[in-house]
């Protein structure tokens, strides 16, 4: 058995494929062999147990996750993780039982629980990806007692609450001679529900990490479980009080240090690399990526990403924390490939799940559409599972948002939108590959294909049959053959006929908008009740040999192939377009002087194993001409709906005009009305119309049950139609804090909203949070509100007081050498007749210029302090500074203070000022 064990580990770790074995050798020894070296080996992360024995010939299969290649840079990963981000070296110094203590706390801040996470058997899903189980957590923890030289072993075991199949993971470890159970699983805050459905009361300490099984005895973790194999585990007796060694801090990882960049989690992208990040987040728990881009000619793809993500800021749309414009770094949230799930050995889709991820994808697409914005680029590379529960489940999200192009009147992001765009030629609607042209029915199709990718072994129509030549051949099927999936006995009733529909190649056989598609998706589900629980697709279920081709052919966004580029209208192949009101219809009257058809019609080959049924390959009629028959009678039954749809076509031949008339528009907060210290508060900030107000109430405790907005008048902005609307969060006191502080929201016309995350200490001793959110209309603020909510040791649900303030009279305080950086702001407050004070436009000869200054500053609500080098160097931005500070807060108090400083830091950048960088948010421009 030891030698047996030992050829194993080494055939491993070399990756080798084959084993040929003595032939007295049997399966359960190579079972067992396998089960010790995985549970003896947690740096093995590049194996799960897949495996395969022939006895006829003696051969071990073995099967691999990674390859050897990717196993190297993930070892690279692990290690920088490890050296930087765990600091290992620091935990070395520390006593032995402290040092438990720092792996058991880091792995629960730094790692989330996650059912659904990739790989999440190994310690790959907790260091890179950051989510895992209890099976990955505990070798996570494994493999750090065993660089810290601490002895441990791997323990699994039932919980009472488990289900008759699934078992759990966690470990015993050797500290000054005495063994200790010990489930850093449950220190994550996400498994309290576990623990107390398990049979135990959760234990939290301090810091909301749970202590239950920190350091415990046999009888104390058999509380809540069975323990497998338990006589030939080592005996364990005592148990460790956590409270001695709770106060053991675990830094954030590498905050602030180069950017807060983290190991390198991918260089393969074509503008782009993605790094793990730690900068500028208060929370250690929340999780970053950054996407640093190589390029500054590639900035205008970072702007764009920035401005979907922060436009749109859908549910099921990655979402974008923060950004650094001078080193080129986009900050969003971590989320996992879709792709690497797949590559999951432990990874499932049932007829449920596959139906929720279609519904996910088709809502990123609506989302995006509701404001305007076409996102072509459809595959399953660039779907995520994220960390984001909505209903009960984990739900899917669409990034990487560099090829969108804005459309529907969005004309101040034109300089944003490359003509033509691009996307995956495999995924493509006809009409998208053939002219150019994509709708919101060509979105449609792209989800299709994407089902149709999931069910048919991650390979597109036909290709079994026509390898490359598959993408011109599926222009000739009105109806595509069948995925190999639903050719299984055991799937062969589910009718996905709804996937069928969104393929036709006649749009107007497709489902018409991706509402539709959602209707037809949950009709389904309905019908299908008794088959949703049902095993679809297994993770790593696909052909090994073709899946790393697979992915590079099939999931790439395409190139400078004018074949497949995408048009938002202004296609050279428009001669003329007209639109008939009367009938709501749109006429293309000549597509160029050629004809245009598709390609020549070929048959078919047809295999023997494809059934004549709904999916089967049909030819398409000589007489469906597109786009002459298909793009035809698109009524309007809403509204601008009509006007909308025809600019989703043609983009710049017919674009919607901005409402450039100023719009009374409303600003409220919602927030709790009382906190305790040691915990997270949500902030809400709604812009609306008049008459919107118990929409937006419902809206907001949709998000916070406990938010509140009462006893207050709103603030009163006037907007017009793509103004900028800035929303900065400010605190006075350092033991608040405020994630993404700053952020920037355009008005449509229509209710849109920002929420912000704040963190309230220990160390914040006083009853009442007092914060001012302060609203920028183009750069130039107009208005502030601020709110109270108290701090109490038991919340209980009261009105939030928030008092609203517009600015009226505004002095811009700066170093004229900064001028041309800052007369934005006048020329702003110019173009608004507010009254404000910017020295070049008000002053005149004879002046008095210190007298008319302070009496300014006296009696101005509002003081903007340009902060720079050479404003720190200049005296008379000194004298102004001290004016104002002088009728502010702290100088006087919050209620009182008859003036709002507002610190803005610019280029070239001075360290801030002592006497207000503590008190003050400085906002970067």
């Amino acid at each position: 058995m030891r030698k047996l064990t030992i050829i194993i580990k080494e055939a491993i770790h070399k990756h080798v494929t084959q084993l040929q074995l003595s032939s007295c050798i049997l399966e359960n020894e190579i079972y067992n062999a396998i089960k010790f070296v995985m549970r003896e080996n947690p740096d093995i992360f590049w194996f799960s147990h897949q495996w395969s024995y022939s006895e006829t010939d003696n051969i071990l299969h073995l099967h691999y996750t990674f390859d050897s290649e990717r196993c190297e840079k993930i070892k690279t990963q692990i290690t920088d993780v490890i050296n930087l981000d765990f600091k290992l070296s620091f935990v070395r110094t520390l006593p032995v039982v402290e040092q438990v203590m720092y792996v058991y706390k880091w792995i629960a801040l730094y790692c989330t629980y996650n059912m659904y996470s990739a790989h999440n058997q190994t310690i790959y899903s907790v260091f890179i990806q950051r989510n895992s189980v209890c099976t990955g957590i505990a070798k996570a923890t494994q493999y750090l007692f065993w660089l810290l030289g601490i002895e441990s072993k791997l323990v699994f075991g039932k919980l009472n609450n488990s289900h008759a199949d699934s078992r759990h993971c966690w470990l015993v470890v050797k500290i000054r001679d005495n063994w200790y159970h010990i489930d850093p699983t449950f220190a994550i805050p996400e498994t309290s529900e576990i623990i107390c459905t398990s049979g135990v009361s959760a234990i939290k300490g301090a810091d909301d990490l749970f202590y239950n099984y920190y350091c415990v005895d046999a009888e104390t973790i058999k509380q809540n479980r069975t323990i497998e194999d338990e006589n030939t585990l080592p005996i364990c007796l005592n148990t460790i009080d956590f409270k001695k060694y709770q106060y053991i801090k675990v830094t954030p990882s590498r905050n602030g240090e180069n950017g807060g960049l983290g190991c390198l989690l991918s260089d393969n992208g074509t503008t782009a690399d993605i790094y793990l990040a730690h900068n500028n987040f208060i929370y250690f728990r929340h999780r970053y990526v950054a996407k640093v881009f190589r390029n500054d000619d590639e900035h205008e793809i970072l702007r764009k990403e920035l401005v979907v993500m922060r436009e749109c800021a859908g549910p099921h749309l990655l979402r974008a924390t923060d950004v650094d414009f001078d080193k080129g770094i986009l900050y969003m949230e971590q989320a996992t490939p879709l792709s690497e799930l797949l590559n999951s050995h432990y990874f499932c889709l049932s007829v449920e799940d596959f139906c929720n991820l279609l519904i996910d994808v088709a809502s990123g697409l609506n989302e995006l559409l509701n404001h305007g914005i076409l996102y072509r680029d459809i595959h399953l590379n660039n779907i995520y599972l994220s960390n984001t529960k909505i209903n009960g489940r984990y739900i899917y999200k669409l990034g990487d948002f560099g090829s969108c192009s804005f459309v529907d009147g969005y004309s101040q992001y034109e300089n944003l939108t490359e003509k033509g765009g691009i996307g995956s030629k495999w995924y493509m609607a006809p009409e998208t590959l053939e002219y150019g042209i994509f709708d919101e029915r060509s979105a449609v199709y792209g989800v299709g294909m994407i089902a149709y990718y999931l069910l048919n072994d991650l390979y597109p129509p036909l290709w079994q049959d026509y390898g490359e030549e598959a993408i011109s051949q599926r222009m000739k099927f009105s109806i595509l053959s069948k995925p190999s999936l639903l050719d299984k006995c055991s799937f062969i009733h589910l009718d996905f006929s709804f996937i069928d529909k969104a393929l036709r190649n006649d749009v107007s056989q497709r489902q018409q908008t991706l509402d539709e598609l959602l209707e037809d998706i949950a009709e389904f589900l309905s019908d299908n009740t008794t088959s949703e629980k049902t095993i679809l697709i297994e993770g790593a279920s696909f052909n090994q040999n073709v899946k790393n081709t697979k992915t590079n052919i099939f999931c790439s966004t395409c190139g400078a192939d004018p074949n497949i580029k995408v048009s938002n209208g202004d296609a050279d192949n428009i001669s003329s377009v007209y639109i008939d009101k009367e009938d709501c219809s749109l006429r293309i009257d000549d597509f160029a002087s050629t004809s245009i058809s598709f390609c020549e019609s070929i048959e078919p080959q047809q295999s023997n194993n494809i059934s004549n049924q709904t999916f089967c390959p049909q030819k398409q009629s000589s007489n469906e001409q597109y786009p002459n028959e298909q793009f035809h009678s698109v009524e309007s039954t809403q509204g601008d709906f009509f006007e909308k749809l025809i600019n989703l076509f043609l983009g710049k031949v017919k674009k919607q005009e901005h409402n450039n008339k100023l719009q009374k528009v409303y600003s409220s907060i919602f927030a709790p009305s009382e906190i305790k210290r040691n915990d997270y508060m949500m902030v809400q900030v709604f812009l609306y119309k008049e008459g919107e107000e118990r929409y937006v109430a419902s809206k907001a405790n949709e998000v916070d049950p406990d938010a509140e907005r009462k006893n207050y008048t709103p603030l009163l902005v006037e907007l017009k139609e793509g103004d900028k609307v800035k929303i900065s969060l400010q605190v006075s006191n350092k033991d608040i804090q405020v994630e993404d502080s700053v952020q920037e929201i355009t008005w449509q016309g229509r209710i849109t909203d920002c929420q912000f995350a704040m963190y309230i200490s220990n160390e914040f001793n006083a009853s009442t949070l007092l914060a001012t959110v302060v609203l920028s209309v183009n750069g130039a603020p107009v208005g502030r509100m601020m709110f109270k909510t108290k701090v109490v040791g038991n919340p209980r649900k009261l009105h939030t007081e928030i008092v609203s303030r517009s600015f009226h009279k505004i002095f811009i305080s700066y170093s004229h050498k900064d001028e041309s950086r800052v007369k934005y702001l006048a020329e702003a407050y110019k173009a608004q007749g507010v009254d404000y004070f910017f020295d070049r436009h008000y002053l005149k000869a004879g002046d008095v210029y210190p007298l008319k200054i302070q009496q300014y500053i006296d009696s101005a609500d509002l003081f903007i302090l340009c902060w720079s080098k050479n404003a720190a160097e200049s005296d008379y931005v000194t004298l102004e500074r001290n004016r104002a500070m002088s009728h502010a807060y702290p100088q006087v108090t919050m209620d009182k203070a008859s003036i709002t400083i507002h610190p803005i830091s610019i280029k070239p950048r001075a360290a801030f000022p002592q006497d207000m960088d503590s008190i003050y948010n400085f906002e970067e421009v």
